[in-house]
């Protein structure tokens, strides 16, 4: 898990729209996903939402536009796809 926590923390990024320079939201958000071998995701969701819509949105967007790595042959033997989570932070650049 935390070769995909690293992946994800390195392509994660702050919003780039005008109501981000604006409003500086800031917080994390828990996005539950399903990884296939191949390192495929097949969906994602939100399970612990931040307050603020438009990070909720890009973290689905990192997630679901990202291109993990393959599952190694002997993580979860059997198994042809696996759920996990990953908590992606925003914070507003001062």
């Amino acid at each position: 898990m935390g070769v995909l926590r690293r992946y994800y923390n390195s392509i994660n990024k702050y919003p780039d729209s005008k109501e981000a320079r604006m409003l500086k939201p800031h917080g994390d958000v828990v996005v539950r996903f399903v990884l296939d071998r191949a390192g495929t995701v097949i969906e994602a969701t939100i399970e612990r939402p931040s307050a603020v819509m438009m990070l909720n949105q890009q973290a689905l967007m990192t997630v679901r536009g990202g291109h993990p790595p393959r599952m190694p042959d002997t993580a979860w033997p059997g198994s042809a796809q696996h759920v996990f989570t990953v908590t992606l932070p925003f914070e507003a650049a001062q």
